[in-house]
């Protein structure tokens, strides 16, 4: 009997019919590189994920609320009602953006959280909005960042660098004489994170203006993540590029994989003419290390695939302090991850 295609159909022997025994499972491999090698793979720990996929809600409130405990509430210098508990005020700000909800379609989750007992007073969606706007708690965001990743500091020695742009819903004009339609973009703000290799922990947030020079931000990202893990090594892109920042990594005796520039001659302090033999003679090496910088492009992705893609702040303030918020939030998934799959117990302190 002739097939569709008009060729004639091929029986099959009657052991391929056999239905009784289960269909054999082939193994697959990603097909090869240009170079002939196969691409390295790594298999998920499923049974691990699963857990801490299913529970994670639960289990991120139950951290974020620990992570929140011990904020002091400032001194009220106006008149007025008393303000509502800034514990209560900062647990709400995390739980919304994690929520990734509206503030007012948030306040079904609020109810459930003050019913459990997760916070003392039910606050009005705008006062969640207003803290946002508040420019004096971006440094205890960033600081939560930091007590957030402490609980892996004893797995975390290689680190990561690089930036990435978070968009706003909001439009701006480059010329406001001459506003068109060509010149409107959308507001955005350029964060600068350093995270681990391992576990895809954020150790460090610094966020400059748009368009700031990548290097300037490497400093004070090595410096904040030195003071709590022990960093061995620390990856990043060209645009990292400099001899204060080979100096800094020297100090700290960490090794930095920076690619060098076409027109580089290793002339500068000792650890960066010693980085440049390795990079010119060792290159296979110096790239191994180098493209561990890879694991926080994944953050990026993460933050911006779970979060959100556009942000839902539209002033300075409250974008900038909505990214910190996405990071302690990320963050405390990662450690129910981690819990998951290496079975440590995290404490926050």
């Amino acid at each position: 009997m002739p097939s569709k295609k008009g060729r004639p159909s091929q029986k099959l022997p009657p052991e391929d019919h056999d239905h009784s025994k289960p269909p054999r499972r082939v193994r697959t491999s990603c097909p090869p590189r240009a170079s002939g090698r196969l691409r390295k793979t790594y298999r998920q720990n499923w049974p691990a994920y699963n857990a801490a996929q299913t529970y994670e809600k639960a289990q991120f409130q139950s951290l974020l609320s620990k992570l929140t405990e011990g904020l002091e509430h400032p001194k009220q210098r106006v008149n007025g009602r008393p303000r509502i508990p800034f514990k209560v005020a900062m647990f709400c700000a995390a739980y919304k953006v994690y929520s990734t909800f509206s503030a007012r379609r948030f306040m079904t989750d609020l109810r459930e959280a003050h019913k459990s007992g997760l916070i003392t007073v039910l606050p009005h969606f705008n006062t969640v909005l207003n803290l946002l706007e508040d420019a004096t708690i971006t440094p205890v965001l960033k600081e939560l960042v930091v007590i957030s990743s402490l609980p892996l500091r004893g797995i975390e020695t290689c680190f990561a660098i690089d930036s990435s742009g978070f968009t706003a819903p909001l439009y701006i004009d480059d010329d406001a004489d001459n506003a068109s339609a060509d010149r409107r973009q959308h507001g955005w703000v350029k964060a600068h994170v350093m995270c681990g290799v391992k576990t895809h922990i954020i150790t460090a947030v610094d966020i400059r203006g748009p368009y700031s020079a990548d290097t300037n931000s490497f400093p004070c990202l090595l410096k904040k993540t030195s003071e709590s893990f022990c960093v061995r090594e620390v990856s990043a892109d060209k645009a990292y590029f400099s001899r204060a920042n080979f100096v800094l990594a020297e100090k700290i005796k960490a090794r930095p994989y920076i690619p060098f520039k076409s027109n580089a001659t290793g002339l500068g302090p000792p650890q960066m003419e010693k980085m440049y033999h390795h990079f010119q003679l060792r290159r296979d090496d110096f790239m191994r290390h180098y493209h561990k910088r890879s694991n926080v492009e994944t953050v990026f992705s993460t933050l911006k695939r779970k979060y959100g893609a556009f942000l839902r702040s539209k002033s300075e303030h409250a974008m900038v302090n909505e990214v910190l918020l996405r990071a302690v939030c990320h963050n405390l998934c990662v450690l129910i991850q981690e819990a998951q799959e290496l079975g440590i117990k995290p404490e926050l302190e």
